[in-house]
């Protein structure tokens, strides 16, 4: 049996993704926010590590071994600190679960002393460095704005913009590129929902700015929106903190739009707007660079030591 840390982490990897009823399932590069668990048998093992993965300059990293008859095999860890001048590296592996909102989970599997590779601990304390010397620097890092604001279940609301990721350019198994923006907003305590996002497919790499904002329409397919036309917006998915793609009530929003008034290889800025069956409607802005933020990095300078979350994800031989 696995227990929840309850802590999520933005997590870049491979799976495979269905478009529709009758499509065949392709393999794709996403982001998704996923619960780290660990198993009940071995509690007392990490219970005494899980502060480090609340460590806002959090770093993962991945390590390629190889094996007999040229096998390989690629082991994923991220890296934080617990005080005291301790840090350690967290081995995650991937785990497929169908009733997870996600698709997915990361279960903890090893723990090691971070000295165990000095190279990413320099990386690391680097950073940590760097932030604490070079402090105008590091808040000129551009910070991610945005809000959802409208009438909502017959209320007034405005709710912020607590997490995002901008990945330019996503490689896929094909070979083909493609970018992926994911945003999550966090309403007020009496909304009835805890979080609201979405996750939204590029086709291609697109850059522009400086241009007419470009605007696709999103319309309602049995519990989803899919996009008008795919020339530029390739995928866009909905999900809740409650598991669903979106809450309900008031349910799929009967009409949608996103436009997109700037992207590139740093950036992307614009906004998407869902109108409800009972009159409510919501327009949510963004403004987001190439890093992930959640709300205690911002506040914290974000960025920083590679922000809450911007994790290295080279393969280090």
């Amino acid at each position: 049996m696995l227990i929840e840390t309850g802590r999520s982490i933005p997590w870049t990897f491979t799976g495979l993704t269905v478009s529709s009823a009758f499509s065949l399932p392709l393999e794709e590069t996403m982001t998704r926010e996923l619960k780290v668990t660990y198993a009940e048998e071995r509690a007392d093992f990490f219970r005494p590590v899980l502060p480090a993965l609340e460590d806002p300059s959090l770093q993962r990293h991945s390590h390629t071994e190889y094996v007999n008859l040229g096998l390989e095999t690629t082991r994923h860890y991220v890296l934080g600190g617990l005080g005291k001048g301790r840090w350690v590296l967290i081995e995650l592996v991937l785990r497929e679960r169908s009733n997870e909102p996600q698709g997915y989970l990361l279960e903890m599997v090893d723990v090691q002393d971070a000295s165990t590779h000095p190279d990413w601990l320099a990386e690391y304390v680097l950073a940590l460095l760097t932030c604490t010397l070079l402090i105008p620097s590091c808040h000129s890092i551009p910070k991610p704005a945005g809000e959802c604001t409208g009438t909502y279940l017959g209320q007034s609301v405005t709710w912020p913009l607590t997490l995002n990721s901008y990945q330019p350019t996503l490689i896929d198994s094909d070979g083909s590129a493609h970018a992926q923006i994911q945003l999550k907003y966090t309403p007020n305590s009496g909304s009835g929902v805890v979080s609201l996002g979405v996750r939204l497919t590029l086709t291609g790499e697109p850059r522009f700015e400086a241009s007419s904002p470009r605007t696709v329409k999103l319309l309602p397919q049995q519990d989803s929106l899919v996009p008008e036309e795919t020339s530029l917006v390739r995928r866009w998915e909905g999900f809740t903190s409650e598991g669903s793609a979106y809450p309900t009530p008031p349910g799929v929003p009967v009409e949608g739009s996103v436009t997109l008034r700037r992207v590139t290889p740093d950036h992307a800025e614009g906004q998407f707007v869902y109108r409800y069956a009972d009159g409510g409607m919501l327009t949510c802005t963004f403004d987001v660079p190439d890093r992930i933020y959640e709300e205690d990095d911002q506040d914290s300078g974000g960025g920083c030591g590679g922000g809450g979350g911007g994790y290295d994800d080279d393969d280090d031989d």
